[in-house]
Formats: structure tokens, C-alpha cells, sequence
């Protein structure tokens, strides 16, 4: 799985694969947003992790 943000400061749009470039087992999931911090939303003090969420409900579709 590779997860990419359009908004991404260090590595634009340019640096994605093309779908003929990807394996057939290999997903590509793009979002408009998150930035480069493991894709934080929530607050300063209640922070939500959506990285780890994503990676967690991956895997799940497995087991």
C-alpha cells in the first residue's frame, strides 16, 4: 500500500507512480490532504492519527 497527500510539502504529485507502474498487488490510495506529519487531523490537544487508523483497518480486510 502506498498513501500519498496531494499537499505533501516534500514530494509533490510528480513522484507518484503510474498505475502501469504499480503491481497488481500493490494499492495506491491518494488524499487530498494531510500533510507531512502522519496525517494529523483533530487538535493541538486531542490529535487523531488517521495514518495509523488506515493502516490498522488495512490490514483488518485481511484477518
Amino acid at each position: 500500500m502506498i498513501i500519498h497527500v496531494l499537499d505533501e510539502p516534500f514530494m509533490n504529485k510528480d513522484v507518484l507512480p503510474l498505475k502501469e507502474e504499480l503491481s497488481k498487488n500493490c494499492i495506491l490510495e491518494i488524499y487530498e490532504n494531510g500533510g507531512h506529519l502522519g496525517f494529523i487531523q483533530g487538535s493541538v490537544f486531542n490529535p487523531d492519527y488517521m495514518l495509523e487508523k488506515r493502516i490498522i483497518e488495512y490490514f483488518a480486510e485481511y484477518y
